[in-house]
């Protein structure tokens, strides 16, 4: 769920700013909300969150709740902006594997919010909606192949707790990807458990990026992930 950082980007040229400060202020109104447990920010407060804002609902057609609970905390925000910016430039795995990865963290860990946007944003890739209606049962279905289960045992590993990744599985892993592909999927599988362990516990809820395009049922709560 990485993709709304990118309206960050243009934040540093002053003359863009003051471009485009018309169309940003009327970006934040009539938006339909979706409550969590702490109610974000509705109107965005001075130029950069008015620009973020405007960049967010031109790419995604409306500004998710995770974005305005966080513009409460001027900090976090910025450090995260940071964080997925620089992430965004990671090469080393494509896009798909990641996709598949994250979106399986966030069914892990029962985030609904995560789970519908991450599955939007593979199906937007070209990832086959089969696929993603297998990937709780990747282990059964003959759609995966070998690197990308391998990489989805990691991340299940990584995500449930206790945290336990074997030396066997470790070597499997490397059978399969390079030291810097291993070291980016780890980072991408950390990430998504910080996503979407940080909006699940601040009650976001899906808002219809899959337009019901899937079935996408967090796993059950009694899992040790969530």
């Amino acid at each position: 769920m990485t993709g709304w950082w990118l309206g960050v980007r243009c934040t540093r040229n002053p003359e863009r700013l003051s471009q485009n400060f018309g169309l940003i202020r009327q970006s934040w109104r009539n938006e339909e909300t979706t409550m969590a447990r702490i109610d974000g920010v509705r109107k965005p407060r001075g130029l950069y969150q008015r620009l973020l804002f405007w960049m967010v609902k031109r790419r995604f057609g409306r500004v998710m709740e995770p974005l305005r609970v966080m513009c409460l905390h001027p900090q976090v925000l910025s450090a995260n902006a940071a964080l997925e910016l620089k992430l965004e430039k990671a090469r080393a795995l494509s896009g798909a594997l990641k996709g598949l990865v994250e979106q399986r963290v966030a069914q892990l860990i029962g985030c609904p919010f995560c789970v519908d946007f991450s599955q939007s944003l593979n199906l937007k890739r070209g990832t086959e909606a089969a696929k993603l209606q297998a990937l709780p049962r990747w282990r059964e279905s003959s759609l995966f192949t070998q690197a990308e289960r391998v990489a989805l045992e990691y991340a299940e590993a990584m995500t449930r707790l206790p945290l336990e990744v074997s030396d066997a599985l470790f070597e499997r892993l490397r059978a399969h990807f390079s030291d810097q592909q291993i070291i980016e999927l780890t980072e991408f599988a950390a990430l998504e458990n910080k996503r979407s362990r940080f909006n699940h516990a601040l009650g976001m809820k899906a808002e219809g990026f899959s337009e019901g395009a899937l079935c996408h049922i967090p796993e059950a709560k009694s899992r040790s992930a969530a």
